[in-house]
């Protein structure tokens, strides 16, 4: 059972992007949603927190003897039933939350509305990628015009979506603006030792306000899913969150996901699979359930099978972090950004079998380690 959690901040956040800065005068730039390692760190974080004895014990042995604890969060490298399902920035209103999707790569957004990418049979001549898929994914407009980046779609707009119906920018996009604004902050590099500030070392960093809460109740957070751990985050509390460690309230609320549109994806016996978090996957760009088979590539797991026809996604990114017990980086581990798309057909045997995969981060990619995994990578949502 996913515990569903609205997390406020008090304060502006920090979430640090994967370019490296440091030097006088570099800017560090940020991300916005984070990463869901970072919510899950805050969240594994704040239980610790309430057991101020367990929290030494796990900062000097990476374990707690508490045996409840000790279920939930396991250790380091082998997490126990604690587990990120789902972040999205989400908004509160009259009472209900609502979850704000970014755009996925098969829509894009131009002044004049939302159009497809709709997968097509290359012309001959077409330049191809390294592992060319039977089709691309094109663009389908009246006429040319400027794309317009960000925003995100409303519950409506993500449920149109998935239903394989093209989401109205005038109904069913908010701005960013409407949700978060960039607030750029001054910093001044510090000697650890003299604990005084270093001479020409100034900096500047992004941070993210949240739009505050208005008179009338309405307010913009994040909405998260946590498995295995609903004994320690049922009540409200405080946890720190991103760089500085600002503070964010949170509190456990009633949602009921968006349901697969499994009778759709039976009866056309094709379907979308979009990435809701970044994806650790062993063949690179594809889940190390899709394997080639001659000039074809096969969806394969317990139960079902489909053809990979066509994907689309942007440019790789990179995740790391920091290890806090053991006080060092992570590895740097590229990733495919949230939003991805792939297109598949062919649909052989059980549709609930295919949605239990899924379910399960893709069935355990070697790629994401049990780490990751609990963090959140791999998670997606099925479309029609």
């Amino acid at each position: 059972m996913t515990l569903w959690l609205f997390i406020q901040p008090v304060d502006s956040l920090f979430f640090r992007g994967n370019l490296s800065f440091g030097e006088a005068g570099e800017h560090g730039t940020g991300t916005m949603p984070p990463q869901p390692s970072v919510m899950a760190g805050a969240l594994r974080s704040a239980i610790l927190g309430a057991h101020p004895e367990a929290l030494h014990q796990f900062t000097r042995e990476g374990r707690c003897q508490d045996p409840h604890l000790a279920q939930c969060l396991g250790t380091p490298q082998k997490p126990g039933t604690f587990r990120l399902r789902a972040l999205h920035l989400a908004r509160r209103r009259q009472g209900q939350y609502e979850p704000l999707h970014p755009l996925p790569a098969d829509l894009v957004r131009l002044e004049s509305g939302l159009y497809p990418l709709i997968p097509q049979s290359p012309d001959p001549g077409m330049i191809l990628g390294p592992q060319p898929l039977p089709k691309t994914a094109l663009l389908h407009c009246p006429r040319t015009e400027k794309p317009r980046g960000g925003g995100y779609l409303t519950p409506e707009g993500w449920r149109a979506h998935l239903r394989g119906e093209i989401p109205e920018a005038s109904r069913h996009v908010v701005e960013d603006g409407a949700l978060h604004r960039t607030d750029p902050r001054l910093g001044i590099g510090l000697d650890p030792r003299a604990r005084t500030a270093r001479e020409g070392l100034i900096y500047t960093t992004d941070g993210h306000a949240l739009t505050p809460e208005g008179p009338d109740g309405t307010a913009t957070g994040f909405l998260v899913g946590v498995d295995g751990a609903d004994a320690f985050l049922e009540r409200e509390g405080l946890l720190r969150l991103g760089g500085d460690g600002r503070a964010a309230g949170f509190g456990p609320v009633d949602f009921e996901p968006e349901a697969p549109p499994l009778e759709a994806i039976a009866r056309n016996r094709r379907f979308r699979l979009i990435l809701d978090t970044p994806g650790l996957f062993a063949g690179g760009h594809l889940p190390q359930a899709i394997q080639q088979q001659g000039d074809q590539h096969w969806l394969q797991g317990e139960g079902f099978s489909a053809r990979l026809t066509c994907c689309a996604h942007g440019r790789p990114g990179i995740i790391s972090g920091w290890d806090l017990q053991q006080w060092c980086p992570k590895p740097a581990r590229r990733v495919v950004p949230a939003g991805a798309v792939y297109w598949f057909e062919d649909l052989q045997g059980d549709p609930e079998a295919l949605a239990a995969w899924v379910a399960d981060g893709l069935a355990r990619d070697r790629a994401c380690s049990e780490a990751r995994r609990a963090e959140g990578y791999n998670q997606a949502t099925l479309a029609a």
